[in-house]
């Protein structure tokens, strides 16, 4: 990745939570970084193909990145995310849209467990059937018998 345009879409993200990493990482701490990140962000200017954005669609990480060679293939059937090699505005606008798609997702998932947690458990579900079942019966037992169809 080219170093000065990874940190140019950095600065131009609002409150940006962002990190670099520009050593060599072997193929098993690649994954393992991967699967640490919200996104993976492909500065690239110029190249043929990207591995490590391979590696991340691998372990289902969204990839932002360059709409040019291997890369633009590579990307091709997911969301739009990629911006023309070299152009700051238009990939730090890829960048928002992705983390703005990340902060729904989390959001949606926050507010289902939510929902489940105040749904309550399958036991709390099953003591209040049997509770209603109970009152049922008590209230049937009161009445004398049902009538017969």
């Amino acid at each position: 990745a080219d170093e000065r345009t990874a940190a140019d879409v950095l600065g131009a993200l609002p409150e940006s939570r962002t990190s670099q990493d520009l050593r060599y990482l072997s193929v098993r701490e690649i994954v393992d970084e991967t699967r640490g990140v919200d996104v993976l962000f492909l500065g690239h200017r110029s190249t043929s193909a990207s591995g490590i954005g391979q590696l991340a669609l691998g372990v289902g990480v969204p990839v932002v990145g360059p709409r040019m060679g291997a890369i633009a293939a590579m990307l091709t059937g997911q969301p739009d995310w990629m911006f023309p090699p070299g152009d700051v505005e238009a990939a730090a606008r890829a960048l928002e849209e992705v983390i703005g798609q990340l902060r729904v997702g989390a959001d949606l998932r926050n507010r289902a467990m939510a929902a489940a947690d105040e749904a309550g458990s399958w036991d709390d579900s099953a003591r209040e059937h049997q509770a209603l079942a109970r009152a049922l019966l008590s209230v049937q037992g009161d009445q004398g018998p049902a009538p017969s169809p």
